[in-house]
């Protein structure tokens, strides 16, 4: 699914989330055995993560990294905004990293119940 970054309007993007109940959603992003050089599509991931949050649908992400050294394992997680399970999936089929064979996606719901983002997307969300 293509996320038209030039044409979006925030406004109506948060009016729709809100009217359609957008629910969130946990992406995993496991690295494939021996999947090869993934940096020449690196600036397209970059770019699929900036269409996603330029949508409103990217709540957080980033790759897992390790603690001591700092360096990135290859692994990343989102939490995203969809309306359904079955659409985030198709949405994250286009990942790049995945689409090309370098990961692997697994989406869950997720009920978020607790803490202090729960405040902030409060504050984000459009009065109904």
């Amino acid at each position: 699914m293509e996320i038209p970054v030039a044409e979006l309007d925030v406004e109506k993007e948060r009016a729709r989330r809100a009217a359609e109940g957008m629910r969130l959603y946990m992406v995993f992003m496991e690295p494939r055995e021996g999947a090869g050089d993934r940096s020449a599509i690196r600036g397209e991931h970059f770019a699929f993560v900036n269409a996603l949050e330029h949508s409103g649908r990217l709540v957080a992400g980033g790759p897992l990294v390790d603690e001591a050294s700092g360096k990135v394992l290859g692994r990343g997680v989102f939490i995203l905004r969809g309306a359904s399970l079955g659409e985030v999936e198709a949405i994250m089929r286009e990942e790049p990293f995945h689409r090309n064979g370098f990961r692997d996606i697994v989406v869950h719901a997720w009920r978020l119940a607790e803490g202090e983002l729960l405040s902030l997307l409060r504050d984000r969300e459009p009065e109904a």
